[in-house]
């Protein structure tokens, strides 16, 4: 299928934002994982359960649908991603509700990651 989103290949696949190339992720950290997990209860499970549809998707399995790169830059960049990534556009349709920018530094979307990373059940 041709790419007619006017998105590079990389974007396609991990986003519109800040990373803008692969990360390299090791073992799982726990102590990020931990900062993760507060920093996703303070500002992201008020839309977001790890287990359940709520007024967004489902979190425990996004590193099955999602790229880590597409994750950050989802964090970090909503709005943009909105506007111009189809999928982020599909979510958009299901959900009826654009993601907020939550004001999060990129270690916190960095801890985030990691702590979805330990809660995936394909870990």
């Amino acid at each position: 299928m041709e790419n007619t989103s006017g998105l590079s290949d990389f974007q396609l696949e991990n986003g519109i934002g800040p990373v803008t190339e692969k990360l390299t992720l090791g073992e799982i950290d726990l102590a990020k994982a931990s900062k993760g997990e507060k920093a996703f209860n303070e500002k992201c499970a008020s839309c977001h359960k790890l287990d359940e549809k709520y007024v967004g998707p489902a979190q425990r399995d996004v590193l099955t649908r999602r790229t880590p790169e597409y994750i950050v830059n989802m964090i970090m960049n909503p709005d943009e991603m909105g506007k111009k990534h189809p999928e982020t556009k599909k979510l958009l349709a299901q959900y009826m509700t654009q993601m907020p920018y939550q004001n999060v530094s990129m270690q916190e979307a960095l801890d985030i990651l990691e702590y979805f990373r330990s809660v995936n059940p394909k870990k």
